[in-house]
């Protein structure tokens, strides 16, 4: 039996395929994400994005990010590790593990379905973009990002 870590890696590979040949970059254009501050040097070097210490993380100022030329990551191989698990992520509510398909022209396209459909039958609960920061289900989402509007 596959555990969901192996099943999360087929889906972000399927999801990097269709990001590099079909994506506008959406996700890149708004917001902020949290990184490590040697990932935050790659990306804010020599650009004046803002950029705020948060603990042990650096929040890197998105509009658009700096690495993007012509809706393509520049740094695509060396990303930092948020943008590579975007949009699926795993997190813990209420002590269980779960799956967050985030806001994305891939996820909307339905190109993971399968994958989520064989975490759900594993007994991961999955929620989609729509669900991401729902105050109601006090679910965390993955980046400060605002949802994309495409």
């Amino acid at each position: 039996m596959k555990d969901a870590e192996t099943i999360l890696t087929r889906a972000r590979a399927t999801i990097s395929d269709y990001c590099q040949t079909s994506c506008n970059a959406d996700c890149c254009k708004i917001g902020s994400l949290k990184m490590s501050p040697a990932e935050a040097e790659i990306v804010a070097a020599g650009d004046t994005c803002q950029t705020e210490t948060v603990g042990d993380q650096v929040r890197v100022q998105l509009n658009p990010c700096p690495m993007l030329r012509n809706s393509r990551c520049s740094v695509y191989a060396q990303r930092p590790a948020t943008c590579a698990s975007f949009p699926l992520r795993t997190a813990y509510l209420g002590g269980e593990k779960i799956i967050i398909a985030g806001r994305c022209r891939a996820i909307d396209a339905g190109i993971v379905d399968a994958h989520l459909e064989e975490l759900e039958s594993m007994g991961y609960e999955v929620f989609r973009s729509d669900d991401c920061g729902d105050e109601s289900q006090k679910l965390p989402c993955f980046c400060d990002n605002d949802a994309p509007s495409y």
